[in-house]
C-alpha cells in the first residue's frame, strides 16, 4: 500500500535510466531525439501531451533527460519542466524548444536558475543532437569537462548566440 501511494519513490529506486520525450511532433520525435538517444542505450519513453509526461514522471521517477515541447496540450512543457523539478532535486538535465519566441523568452524567464537548455523549434538537427549527446554524457555521471571539445563547443557557441540575439531583439 505504501507503494501505491507513491509509486514514482519505488520506481526512483530501481532507477531505470530513460529519457522522457514529450512532444506532439512524431516526426521530430522519431528522427533527431531518438536516434541520438540510442548510442546511450537508455530506455526511452514518450508522452503526447503534458499530462501523460507527468504521469510518467510519478510512474517512473525522473528521467536522465527530459526533452519537452513548451506548446504540449494539456499541462504544457513549462508545467512537466516544474513537475520534474519537484522531484527530482535538479538532477535531470532538461532540454525544451518552442517554435514561438515568446513562448521561448517567457520559459527562459519563469524556468532561470532550473538549469534548462531552451531551443528554438525549427532548430537544426545536428545543434538538437549536440545538446542531447551533452546532456546525457552529464547524466551519465561525467564528473569534469565532458569528452571532445568540438561538439560541445561549437554546440555552447550557438546557445550562447541564440541567447544573445535574443536578448539584443
Amino acid at each position: 500500500d505504501e507503494q501505491r501511494g507513491q509509486p514514482g519513490a519505488a520506481a526512483r529506486d530501481t532507477e531505470f535510466a530513460y529519457v522522457l520525450v514529450a512532444d506532439t511532433d512524431v516526426q521530430r520525435t522519431a528522427a533527431s531525439v531518438v536516434e541520438s538517444i540510442k548510442a546511450f542505450k537508455a530506455g526511452v519513453l514518450v508522452a503526447r501531451d503534458g499530462d501523460e509526461a507527468v504521469a510518467i514522471l510519478e510512474r517512473f521517477g525522473p528521467p536522465l533527460l527530459l526533452i519537452t515541447d513548451l506548446s504540449l496540450p494539456g499541462k504544457d512543457g513549462v508545467a512537466v519542466i516544474e513537475a520534474l523539478r519537484g522531484i527530482d532535486g535538479g538532477r535531470a538535465e532538461i532540454i525544451a524548444w518552442s517554435s514561438f519566441r515568446d513562448l521561448r523568452e517567457f520559459a527562459s524567464s519563469r524556468l532561470a536558475g532550473l538549469n534548462v537548455r531552451i531551443l528554438g523549434g525549427s532548430v537544426a538537427p545536428a545543434v538538437l543532437r549536440g545538446a542531447i549527446e551533452r546532456a546525457l554524457r552529464g547524466a551519465a555521471g561525467a564528473t569534469g569537462p565532458s569528452g571532445p571539445s568540438s561538439e560541445p563547443a561549437a554546440d555552447d557557441i550557438h546557445q550562447t548566440m541564440t541567447e544573445l540575439s535574443e536578448k539584443a531583439r
